[in-house]
């Protein structure tokens, strides 16, 4: 049996729309976006080449890696680039009294 945890990262306010910014928890670096006013929590790492996603560019809800230009759409986390078949690691998230909250586990 998986133990699921519900952690609280930030409070809501801290993402504007159409940014991304880098959160650090439990030894993990988190990529959180908000687009179109729902917040969303990946892993902030590249599957192709390990790079960090939060200096990428986003474009819309197209995330382009800042190191090989291979591109997500954060909407789902799935790739949108030919050869980059590997979707980004997302987690479920929740926003709760201000807070926004990510489930681990």
């Amino acid at each position: 049996m998986t133990i699921r945890e519900l952690l609280t990262l930030m409070p809501s306010q801290a993402v504007e729309d159409g940014e991304l910014c880098a959160y650090a928890l439990l030894g993990m670096s988190l990529l959180v976006c908000r687009l179109e006013g729902e917040v969303r929590v990946f892993e902030n790492r590249c599957p192709v080449d390990g790079a960090s996603l939060d200096s990428g560019r986003l474009a819309g809800a197209i995330l382009h890696c800042p190191k090989h230009q291979g591109s997500w759409d954060l909407r789902s986390g799935r790739p949108v680039t030919g050869q980059d078949n590997q979707a980004l690691r997302r987690f479920d998230v929740f926003e709760h009294d201000g807070s926004i909250q990510i489930v681990t586990g």
